[in-house]
This record gives C-alpha cells, sequence and structure tokens, in this order.
C-alpha cells in the first residue's frame, strides 16, 4: 500500500493531465513475485475529496465533495478581489445567559479606579459586551455589574489562571506575571445602565 501524489498523471510532458483531472489518492496493489505481475486492488481519492478541519482534537468541519481537489482553503469574508455583497441582517434569537459567578461581598470603604496598568477598556456592542484587562497571575477577580437603583446586579468570575501554550516557539516571549484577560457578557435580561466593578482579592496560593 502507498500513497500515490498523481502528479500531472504522467511523467510523460505529453501526457500531463490538467489541475482538474490531477488527484491523490491511498493505493493498494497486490505482487506476484513469482509471475512478476502488479494487480491494483483498491484505491481511494479519485471519485472523491474529503476535507477535515480539527481543532483541540474536536472535528469542526467535514466537506465531502463528487470531484477532485488538491486540498480546501476557508476563504475570509472580506479579501483582495470580488467580495460578497451583504444584505440588510435580522437578529434571529440569542446567544444566552451569561453563567455568573458566586456572589461576593464588596466592602464599602476598598473603591478604587483599576491603575492604568491594568489597561481596562469596555467594548460595547448591541447585544454584548467585553471587559479586557490585565490582572497578575492566580489573583482572584470578579465583574460586578449593578443598575443604577440597585435592584438588578451580576457578578462574572475572570479567570487568571496560567493558559496552555499553544506554540512552543512563543514561549520565551510569554510574561507568565501578568494575564490579559477578555470577558464577555451577553446582555440577556438587562435592561437599562449599569455601573461596572472589579473586585479583586489576594494572589491564591
Amino acid at each position: 500500500m502507498c500513497f500515490d501524489n498523481h502528479h500531472y498523471g504522467s511523467k510523460k510532458r505529453e501526457n500531463y493531465k490538467a489541475a482538474k483531472d490531477s488527484y491523490s489518492r491511498g493505493v493498494r496493489y497486490r505482487i506476484n513475485t513469482e509471475n512478476m505481475t502488479i494487480e491494483q486492488v483498491w484505491q481511494y481519492g479519485k471519485l472523491e475529496s474529503f476535507t477535515v478541519e480539527v481543532c483541540n482534537d474536536k472535528v469542526m468541519l467535514e466537506l465531502h465533495l463528487p470531484a477532485n481537489f488538491y486540498r480546501g482553503k476557508k476563504m475570509k469574508l472580506y479579501a483582495e478581489g470580488s467580495n460578497l455583497t451583504l444584505g440588510e441582517g435580522k437578529q434571529l434569537g440569542q446567544i444566552g445567559k451569561t453563567p455568573e459567578s458566586e456572589p461576593v461581598v464588596c466592602e464599602t470603604g476598598c473603591k478604587t479606579f483599576l491603575p492604568n496598568s491594568c489597561e481596562a477598556r469596555i467594548e460595547d456592542e448591541a447585544d454584548r459586551f467585553t471587559f479586557y484587562s490585565k490582572f497578575k497571575k492566580g489573583e482572584a477577580v470578579t465583574l460586578l455589574l449593578e443598575n443604577k437603583n440597585g435592584t438588578d446586579t451580576h457578578q462574572y468570575g475572570i479567570s487568571t489562571t496560567a493558559l496552555p501554550l499553544l506554540g512552543k516557539s512563543c514561549w520565551p516571549y510569554l510574561d507568565t506575571a501578568v494575564r490579559s484577560t477578555r470577558t464577555i457578557v451577553h446582555k440577556v435580561e438587562m435592561s437599562g445602565e449599569y455601573d461596572v466593578r472589579v473586585v479583586k482579592f489576594e494572589t491564591k496560593r
């Protein structure tokens, strides 16, 4: 059994096939060393293209096509050249309510603004907002929302634990003492204006 790259379909230039007629395949042969013959008994790839996209050991996409393709490529929505023309959008539903953390007690005597080193900012959208900030590794941090009259509160834990190293080549450049966090909150069951606070506790050991 072997992999046949099938480049051009022939080694003779005059017999080269067009790209659309070329294909790679897995192929199995039966070899008879006494009669000095070779028989093809199985192949896969000539009549179908099969593309799989895997992320974190989970299959995200399977694409079966009744044709021959060298590889599949996911195209960006906006690229140089011709772009897809989009019509007016319509919201069909909601992603769901963001899970909240256990309630915490915020002491009234410890209200201060986050230092500039945290680089805290909020990106507000129609159906959600995203809170960005930097914290020390291992700090217990909670994002607290409270409406103006104090009748509606929400609390969301912010993870400051170590993240998995996705690329070995980038490890010398990672700052292990500070974590850049991103907390997304969907506005389900929320209305009006809310005060945004951050509650921090001692660093976990």
